[in-house]
Formats: C-alpha cells, structure tokens, sequence
C-alpha cells in the first residue's frame, strides 16, 4: 500500500498514492497508483512523462504529478552544466 496523496489539477482534486518507496533526489522516476492503475513517471528535461503506452495519462496531470513529488521530496537532479551558476552542481537554490 502506498501513501495516499492530492494534489488541484484543472481545478478538481486528484487522489493518487505514491508507489515508490522512498524517492530520492537524482532518482527521476517514481511509480504511482492513479484510479486502480499502476504509471511510472518518468522525468525528461525539465518535464515528467507517463512511462505507460497502453494507459493514456494526461501529459499535463503526469507533469503536475511530478512537480509535486519534486517539491515535496526533492527528487529532481540538475544536470551538470545544467545551470549557469553551478557547472558541476546536481542541486540548484
């Protein structure tokens, strides 16, 4: 059983558990349980995309969905030479 979690999208509530246990930065992807499916989300650039072809996740509820995780566990990673102040920096603040 995962951790049951909301976020606003288009204006409704969207109830969904995170599946992942532990979600770390630098991991880039995190499994979710969306209405009785299983999606893996995985993180491209700057945007989070569905990992499922046979289900067909909102692309925009897939991104909204990972920027919450980000900003609630920090699992993003910067890429080195990613940001203009920190050559070599995996964290940007």
């Amino acid at each position: 059983m995962g951790l049951p979690l909301r976020i606003t999208y288009n204006n409704n509530d969207v109830l969904f558990e995170l599946l992942t246990e532990k979600p770390f930065a630098g991991a880039g992807e995190i499994e979710i349980r969306l209405n009785g499916d299983r999606y893996k989300l995985i993180r491209k650039e700057r945007e989070w995309v569905s990992d499922s072809e046979e289900k067909a996740l909102d692309p925009g509820l897939a991104h909204a969905i990972g920027k919450a995780m980000e900003l609630r566990y920090r699992v993003w990673q910067i890429l080195p030479g990613s940001c203009p102040r920190h050559k070599e920096a995996f964290f940007c603040n």
